[in-house]
């Protein structure tokens, strides 16, 4: 599993998207490059594909800003991300939401 990206297994919306959630304090930038996040967030939207009820409903991805430190911050990198999966695959993206202090979900 890849810490950056979890799906909150059984956690929806009100409009039934299924809950993904993002934390880019597990990216180190030295370490990975763009590519494989994307390849990371790729094979999370294929597993959100397998579930029927959010292939009709979509998903909402929160990015926790808990515990960020300026080395897992890449401005660049997000609008790539969206170009990347917008309109190429078969799923809505119901939200985009941002959060400072998520609770742990380790």
């Amino acid at each position: 599993t890849c810490p950056f990206v979890k799906i909150l297994d059984g956690a929806r919306d009100k409009e039934g998207c299924q809950l993904l959630l993002v934390r880019p304090r597990y990216l180190d930038w030295r370490k990975v490059d763009e590519q494989q996040v994307i390849e990371a967030m790729w094979y999370t939207i294929e597993t959100l594909l397998q579930d029927a009820e959010t292939q009709r409903c979509g998903f909402c991805a929160i990015n926790s800003l808990k515990g960020m430190s300026p080395k897992a911050f890449n401005r660049k990198f997000m609008p790539k991300m969206l170009e990347s999966v917008q309109n190429r695959l078969p799923i809505r993206i119901g939200a985009l939401a941002q959060h400072m202090g998520l609770p742990s979900t380790r």
